[in-house]
C-alpha cells in the first residue's frame, strides 16, 4: 500500500488516531539502525545537534518498532508473510 500525496487532506487529519502498534518491518528497521547510526557518528565529528536528534529518532524509531509518521498515516512495512 503506497501512500498517494494527493489523496492527503491536511484538514482532516487527526491526530487522535495514532496509536502505537507495530508499524515497522524487519528491512524498515535495519535502514533506520544504519542510518541512525550514521547521523550519530557524523554529528559526533561535526558537532552538529540537528544530526543527533535524527539519529536518535531513527533509532529508537528502530529498536521500538513504531514510527509515529506511519501510524499517522495508516502505513506500516511488516512483512505480510510469518
Amino acid at each position: 500500500m503506497a501512500f498517494d500525496l494527493k489523496s492527503f487532506d491536511i484538514k482532516k487529519f487527526d491526530y487522535k488516531k495514532i496509536k502505537y502498534e507495530v508499524n515497522v518491518g524487519s528491512r524498515d528497521q535495519q535502514i533506520r539502525y544504519g542510518a541512525g547510526c550514521a547521523a550519530l557518528l557524523i554529528s559526533l565529528f561535526l558537532g552538529n545537534v540537528f544530526l543527533l536528534v535524527i539519529g536518535c529518532g531513527l533509532v529508537a524509531s528502530a529498536y521500538v518498532r513504531w514510527c509515529p509518521a506511519y501510524s499517522a498515516l495508516e502505513q506500516n512495512t511488516l512483512d505480510e508473510k510469518k
